[in-house]
């Protein structure tokens, strides 16, 4: 037999972890937003209507101030928005 060296493969250093990380991060941040267009349209809505109609889904149901935290709209947006997805039967 002969000797073999067992290689150890060394791990790439922190900070190339972290920058790899951040960059699938960002790749998945991006498609995030295309899809929410992409949905948002499909059904006539601006993304920020449909991130409002997902919360209210999520959490099954919300106040408008707290959708309106959660959103950064105001109290009175959320409201109006509200109303109009119940013209629309979408909640």
């Amino acid at each position: 037999m002969s000797d073999q060296k067992t290689t150890k493969r060394k791990a790439p250093p922190a900070k190339h972890l972290v920058a790899r990380i951040d960059n699938h991060m960002r790749e998945m941040a991006a498609q995030t937003v295309v899809t929410s267009q992409i949905v948002a349209g499909h059904f006539k809505l601006h993304t920020t209507d449909l991130r409002v109609l997902d919360l209210i889904y999520m959490r099954g149901q919300a106040l408008a101030g707290e959708l309106a935290k959660a959103t950064g709209l105001t109290s009175g947006s959320v409201t109006a928005l509200s109303r109009a997805a119940r013209v629309l039967k979408l909640i």
